[in-house]
């Protein structure tokens, strides 16, 4: 019997998924280049009785495809191709193939990387599951930084579905309760230190020939400066005084004429000239979905994301801001109706002095000798404790102290302390104090991607990457001011402007302005692993994002949050440091010359574990499964397992945990051990002293 079989595009997940038809499998394949073009293709697969046949051409899809046959062995393959030009494209092809089933919450080039977040809903025809897999495969331009995928195949994160009765979602580098900057109304308010300032909106397209154009003139006809942008409206508008400001919300779509009010009022103190800027208000949705309603095909409404940009340093927050500098609100199609806003700005004035180097160079000299003395030493270095005292003969005192303690005098904790410190003077009540920031600025940076953070301080107007004197009290637990050529020789990989850098423009050479930073004072790391042996350490998490070096001696940061230290040490090698975010974790280890592999584990509860000196051979491999739960996991060598060892007060000082790093961290010399040595003799008959005898004696393997 000759059986024809005709494909119908628009149920293609139901005729894969529930093993209609012959049907073995299938498989969507989107493809997308970094201008935003490329090709969607769909592949549907039948295992066909004798004397069958299957007739590809789609007698319900308007769309213009190209169609092939494959023939895979005993399965034959209908191939239908989709070119866009654009991914507003790439929407109405989606729609066409799965008009009710589909929804694209976010599909846009942002920062060179594509932001993707697709979510394919059951109609509510539950008829069952079958025995087939469909294949949904992205290919992304730029860098991965995040996906749900379940796998990836060289380029492409790929899902594979087996159920038609479940929500799918699909997300490449979304995260999660984050509006997409394609599919949300933004509208940022940049306030000058006069209180007057420049509102900006970002507002979609639908892609609608009638509806497109009435958002265009209702922005154009309330006096906003608007242009086209790659199916976005944008605009722009300035206000000069009070009122000019209050009119900003009339003249926006679905905000006008609803109860909403938001004002802005500067006041000055005539004694210290401090400026203060007082917003106060609310935002009310009540009349929102009746404008975006009609706009939007599916009748709902965008999210909402308000950003506020005060001139000085923000004292008093209250209200429903979501996030903190700059302050943000973000409200979702369903959120409240409304929101109340508060937010105090102060702005302190700043010393006229003209700016000249002799000067510059002589405020910065000053202010180093302060902040020697006002920023405190770690405490590894001032009351170390035995397992401290013990690493500190191989490992240098920044490691020493991440691995032991959880929280304070890590990097991210020096920079706050010294963020906070500089932000007082600048801020200060009193016209001299200021003064001593007079033509400088500073600002948060990092290394290794976010591995490493500390601050830089430079001549205003000037590149900091040349000019730059960077304090830095991490590496050696201690206040410590680097040349920037130090610096960068030290960190030398993905160095750039840190966290909440977007808060200090002058870090990319625009107009200096502070609007008050919240810089996370530490990064918890429930798992730290530090590596002295000559081998090649890479960490993957269990969603394929790594951290650290790869077998072609790639360095790559790809998990957020974590951080990364290696340590040169000459013809390739590196004493390693990671601290890692909560997850699944499978470390591997690629041995880059003969000798013996130390690795040490630390948890949030301070218990640490290591594994004793093993062997390694050049291109040898091991590898360290981790875990949230616990670090009691065995080490994977070639030819056998190796269980944890303890590291406690009782064996430390017997533990071999490697060579020492670099001349900054260098084991005690012979008179730190003959003080040992005394001490001990005077307290020789408490038992736990004997412990530090065996460390006093015992012979560091290099210097």
């Amino acid at each position: 019997m000759n059986r024809p079989l005709t494909v119908a595009l628009p149920v293609v997940l139901g005729v894969v998924l529930l093993a209609a038809c012959d049907v073995v499998g299938g498989e969507w394949n989107t493809t997308i280049e970094d201008d935003g073009s490329g090709f969607t293709q769909i592949g549907i697969g039948y295992l066909l009785e004798e004397g069958d046949t299957v007739d590809c051409e789609s007698e319900e899809s308007t769309l213009d495809a190209g169609v092939s046959v494959e023939q895979r062995g005993a399965e034959v393959w209908c191939i239908y191709t989709f070119s866009f030009a654009s991914l507003r494209e790439l929407r109405a092809i989606y729609s066409e193939i799965l008009p009710e089933m589909l929804h694209v919450h976010c599909l846009e080039i942002a920062d060179e990387r594509l932001l993707y977040d697709v979510e394919i809903v059951p109609t509510g025809d539950d008829s069952g599951d079958g025995e087939g897999t469909l294949y949904w495969r992205v290919t992304a331009p730029g860098e991965v930084a995040s996906t749900n995928a379940g796998s990836r195949e060289g380029d492409s994160q790929v899902w594979a579905l087996t159920s038609t009765s479940s929500t799918l979602r699909f997300r490449i580098n979304a995260p999660e309760g984050e509006a997409c900057p394609s599919s949300a109304v933004h509208l940022t308010l940049f306030v000058n230190d006069d209180g007057s300032g420049t509102a900006t909106l970002r507002a979609p397209f639908i892609g609608d020939d009638e509806l497109d154009p009435v958002l265009f003139s209702s922005l154009s006809d309330a006096g906003w400066s608007v242009e086209e942008q790659d199916a976005v409206v944008e605009g722009r508008r300035t206000w000069s005084s009070e009122d000019e400001f209050a009119a900003i919300l009339e003249s926006l779509p679905g905000i006008g004429g609803s109860p909403s009010e938001l004002t802005l009022k500067m006041t000055e103190d005539d004694a210290t000239l401090q400026r203060s800027f007082d917003l106060r208000g609310r935002l009310d949705f009540a009349l929102w979905p009746d404008y975006w309603g009609a706009m939007l095909p599916d009748g709902g409404t965008p999210p909402f994301v308000l950003t506020y940009l005060p001139a000085g340093t923000t004292e008093t927050v209250s209200g429903g801001w979501t996030a903190e500098g700059p302050l943000t609100l973000t409200r979702a199609a369903d959120g409240e109706l409304a929101i109340p806003l508060r937010a105090v700005s102060v702005l302190q004035p700043e010393l006229e002095v003209e700016i000249d180097p002799d000067l510059t160079a002589e405020l910065l000299g000053a202010l180093g000798e302060q902040f020697l003395d006002e920023i405190p030493v770690g405490q590894v270095n001032q009351n170390p404790s035995l397992i401290q005292s013990a690493l500190g003969v191989v490992f240098a005192p920044g490691k020493v102290n991440n691995m032991t303690n959880w929280t304070t005098f890590a990097c991210g904790d020096y920079q706050t302390r010294v963020i906070k410190w500089l932000d007082a003077m600048r801020t200060h009540p009193d016209p001299l104090v200021r003064a001593q920031l007079a033509g400088l600025d500073y600002g948060p940076i990092q290394a290794y991607r976010g591995g490493h953070q500390a601050v830089v301080v430079f001549p205003r107007g000037t590149d900091w990457q040349e000019t730059g004197t960077v304090f830095d009290p991490w590496p050696n637990q201690r206040p410590e001011i680097w040349t920037m050529q130090r610096w960068t020789d030290k960190f030398w990989w993905g160095v750039g402007v840190g966290e909440g850098g977007r808060d200090y423009p002058h870090m990319f050479g625009n107009p200096s302005h502070y609007s008050g930073t919240s810089i996370a004072r530490e990064r918890l790391h429930p798992r730290k692993i530090a590596v002295n042996s000559p081998v090649a350490v890479l960490v993957v998490a269990a969603d394929g994002r790594r951290l650290g070096m790869t077998a072609d001696g790639e360095f790559v940061n790809e998990i957020e949050g974590a951080d990364l230290y290696p340590e040169p040490r000459g013809d390739g090698e590196y004493a390693w440091y990671f601290g890692l975010p909560q997850d699944e974790y499978e470390v591997q280890f690629t041995g880059t010359a003969d000798g013996e592999m130390h690795v040490l584990v630390g948890d949030q509860d301070g218990r640490l574990v290591t594994y004793g000196p093993q062997p390694i051979e050049r291109g040898g491999t091991a590898a360290l499964s981790l875990n949230p739960d616990s670090i009691d996991e065995a080490l994977e060598l070639a030819d056998r397992q190796v269980a944890p060892i303890a590291v406690t007060d009782d064996n430390v000082a017997e533990l071999e945990l490697g060579e020492p790093e670099a001349a900054e961290a260098a084991a005690p010399n012979d008179a730190t051990r003959f003080i040992y040595l005394g001490v001990l003799g005077l307290c020789c008959l408490i038992p736990p002293s004997a412990v530090l005898v065996a460390y006093a004696l015992k012979k560091p393997r290099a210097s």
